[in-house]
């Protein structure tokens, strides 16, 4: 039986109507977006569509409990105004962050009204999640406050330009850049970059830009000039890209920019003037550096260390290994294990000195190479940089002067033996003119027969002997008369075959290698044989009785400004023999031969090697060659032999005579005149007597005053004035600068006891124009009188 509804059909068709439109109410609530309905007064959500629980992430259970300020991120206070303030306006739009269940926040967009809900006014709020465009929207405002940071950043003007209309829009800085305000420029187009960019820079910047046109290049990129307000020109980077383009293809719209780059140029071009500085610094200084990054093996060299090493930049050794391959053979063991020790030790480097040898022409060269090495936190270097310096002419002048002081030491020894010997053999003399006059008065007292006779005539022939020893001591020294007159070497020798053959045993063959035309040479016959004969004679007995050969040759020879380092020179003045022509006389033999030491002594008086030998041929030799203005080369090794070679300087090409005077002093045609100032009456007379016999007119006066008066009585001017520094009346640097003053051209050579360095002190500069230091030789004196007036000669 079915209960009975004792309502009446209009109330239920009533109630059904609504109960219908409750449930469409309920479908259309449920069908929309984010959904809730909120109670202003408490703010409780009073109702949630499905779409509100899944955005929230509550149950219809748990939203229940949420209120409108669990989900919004405002405080409390702000929540309840703002809902006060929807209720009054009747409708609102918010924009809100809201949080979500699991903490997570959203920003949203809410559209809210008032309702009746249920009897009571409420919030119908529509809720939006707006997250992403907001997101979006902030990452479009960090790229544009990005793009604007590095526009002003980078302080570059941007452009853009129709490339078929002409408009273009600069921007502030792209008129800046220029000394412009944009709108002192305006109208802008593509003619206001006309008239400010250089004209030479306009056709490079034009042909740039067809070749973008055209595809051949991906973007526009030129540096170019434009004037400036004030006159000057800056320089920019122009680069640009077209962005559009027009349906026939052409280039519609590009965009650019401006880059001042006038103070990365100016930098470009002092960093490109202090490279090429210090590639120039270099080259001076035969200097050059390098790096060497360990961790890529990568070797790294300056220009300067590329010509050292005789390669090209591009072939320059990019490894360690490479560059050993440059290292000379015998040196390499040494680099290696030097540059090992020093990465494996705590040394900060090394410094080396060894050879390398260029590859592009084979040459060796000596270098001084030194390193700093770079280390890491644990020890290990990382990098190592160096520096590497051709010593190659240091060592050899080094080399030149330690020679050179040999010699110089040598010669000075020789020179003090040469005066222990002329004195030795003056005094000597003296002793023996004593014994020969009173024996040769013996012998005139003594009767024939007498018992004596055969004593005192042994006395004589001692006597005799030792006078031939002493003529060798002078010899050495220097100090023998000699006859001077142009000679010819191998006339001379050629003279003596005979005398030669019987100098030396069967069992020697004597060869003669004789050059027929040498030039003439300044020099005496007698000393001349006698040189030949006693290096005929030494190389004989170095050959001793069993057989061998004596080469005597003949010839001339070019010496240039470095000897061979075989050789051993003896040049008796102590200079280096200029580079020149020399005539020469050669012995050589097949003998034992000297060590170094040995061969260095030869020419000492009284040092010999033989069991019989005095130690004065050989000694006599070397005075004649430096009286002969000569010098003496020696090879030899112990074994291998000896060559002796005598170098005589030839006579002008003009030719010398007897008279040593002669040819010098003429001045066009007539006898020069030289004026003597000194208050020494002996050195006076004796300079006047000498210079008149070299053939020059020659007059003295006793004092500075009487030089100066004497030169301007001259009715013919002097040629040359021979002034002594310490005289009575007017001192010697006085009457000079008198003498300057007045007669500027006149030569004037100084003689004095003092130092150069005092007598140029006391007379300033100009200086004279020749320095005697006394004592002096006459010849001296002579060609110091020559000289200065060839000098003044030469110099008119």
């Amino acid at each position: 039986m079915e209960p009975t509804d004792n309502r009446d059909t209009s109330t239920l068709s009533a109630e059904r109507q609504v109960h219908e439109l409750e449930t469409t109410i309920d479908q259309v609530f449920q069908s929309l977006a984010v959904t809730i309905v909120i109670d202003p007064e408490c703010g409780a959500i009073v109702a949630a569509n499905d779409a509100a629980l899944d955005f929230y992430g509550y149950t219809a259970e748990e939203i229940q409990d949420v209120t409108v300020t669990d989900i919004n991120t405002l405080s409390p206070l702000e929540v309840h105004r703002e809902m006060q303030q929807a209720v009054e306006d009747g409708r609102r739009f918010f924009e809100f962050r809201h949080r979500l269940s699991t903490g997570e926040v959203r920003d949203v967009d809410v559209y809210t009204r008032p309702v009746q809900w249920n009897g009571t006014t409420c919030l119908y709020s529509i809720v939006h999640d707006v997250s992403q465009r907001v997101r979006t929207q902030e990452e479009l405002a960090r790229e544009s406050s990005r793009l604007q940071g590095f526009l002003t950043g980078t302080d570059v003007g941007t452009w853009e330009w129709n490339v078929q209309t002409g408009e273009c829009v600069f921007n502030d800085r792209w008129a800046q850049i220029c000394g412009y305000e944009l709108a002192e420029l305006e109208p802008v187009g593509i003619g206001t970059w006309g008239r400010l960019a250089h004209p030479d820079d306009l056709a490079r910047s034009g042909d740039l830009l067809q070749q973008h046109f055209d595809g051949e290049s991906p973007r526009y990129d030129v540096e170019c000039r434009m004037r400036h307000k004030d006159g000057h020109w800056v320089w920019v980077r122009d680069s640009g890209k077209v962005m559009s383009w027009t349906e026939d293809g052409k280039p519609l719209l590009m965009m650019g920019t401006h880059a001042d780059i006038t103070y990365a140029k100016r930098s470009e071009e002092q960093l490109r003037r202090s490279l090429s500085l210090v590639d120039e610094a270099e080259e001076l200084a035969h200097f050059g550096g390098w790096h060497l990054d360990l961790d890529e093996c990568r070797l790294e060299w300056t220009k300067g260390a590329c010509r050292i090493l005789g390669v090209e930049p591009d072939d320059a050794p990019a490894t360690y290994a490479a560059f050993l391959g440059l290292v000379h053979p015998e040196d390499r063991a040494m680099v290696d294990s030097a540059f090992a020790s020093s990465l494996g030790g705590a040394s900060p480097g090394y410094e080396i000195e060894h050879r390398i040898v260029r590859p592009n022409d084979g040459v060796e060269r000596v270098v001084v190479e030194r390193c700093a090495h770079e280390r890491s936190a644990k020890g290990r270097v990382v990098r190592s940089v160096g520096t590497v310096q051709d010593i190659t002419e240091r060592k050899d002048r080094e080399a030149n002067e330690r020679r050179l002081e040999e010699q110089v030491q040598h010669a000075q020894k020789l020179e003090s033996l040469g005066v222990l010997a002329g004195g030795i053999a003056h005094d000597f003399n003296n002793i023996l003119a004593a014994i020969l006059g009173h024996a040769e008065f013996a012998a005139l007292a003594l009767n024939d027969g007498h018992p004596a006779q055969q004593s005192v005539a042994r006395i004589l022939d001692g006597v005799n002997r030792a006078r031939d020893l002493t003529q060798q001591m002078l010899s050495y020294s220097g100090r023998t008369v000699v006859d001077m007159c142009p000679r010819d070497l191998t006339k001379l020798v050629d003279g003596l075959s005979d005398l030669l053959r019987a100098a030396v045993p069967n069992s020697v063959v004597l060869q003669r290698v004789l050059e027929n035309s040498v030039p003439l040479i300044l020099a005496d016959g007698a000393q001349l044989q006698q040189v030949v004969m006693n290096l005929i004679t030494n190389a004989a007995e170095a050959i001793g009785d069993g057989q061998g050969t004596v080469t005597i040759t003949t010839g001339i020879t070019h010496r240039g400004e470095r000897g061979s380092d075989q050789e051993i020179l003896f040049s008796p003045g102590g200079d280096h023999p200029a580079p020149s022509d020399y005539v020469f006389l050669e012995v050589s033999d097949t003998g034992c031969g000297m060590d170094r030491d040995t061969a260095n002594r030869i020419f000492e008086p009284f040092f010999t090697t033989k069991f019989h030998g005095r130690g004065l041929g050989m000694a006599a030799v070397l005075g004649i060659v430096g009286q002969h203005r000569g010098f003496v080369t020696i090879r030899t090794a112990p074994g291998k032999g000896s060559t002796f070679r005598v170098h005589f300087p030839p006579c002008a090409s003009s030719g010398e005579s007897d008279d040593p005077g002669s040819g010098d002093e003429s001045m066009s045609g007539r006898i020069a005149k030289v004026l003597v100032a000194d208050d020494e009456t002996e050195v006076r007379e004796t300079f006047v007597l000498a210079l008149r016999q070299f053939g020059f007119e020659a007059l003295g006066v006793g004092d500075g005053l009487e030089a100066v008066e004497a030169c301007d009585a001259a009715t013919e001017p002097f040629d040359c004035v021979v002034l002594d520094l310490t005289m009575p009346r007017m001192s010697g640097p006085e009457c000079f600068a008198i003498l300057r003053e007045n007669h500027p051209d006149l030569p004037i050579v100084v003689a004095s006891g003092f130092s150069v360095e005092t007598v140029e002190e006391a007379l300033g500069h100009p200086g004279p124009n020749g320095f005697l230091a006394k004592p002096f030789s006459l010849d001296t004196l002579r060609e110091a009188v020559v000289a200065a007036i060839a000098e003044t000669t030469v110099a008119s």
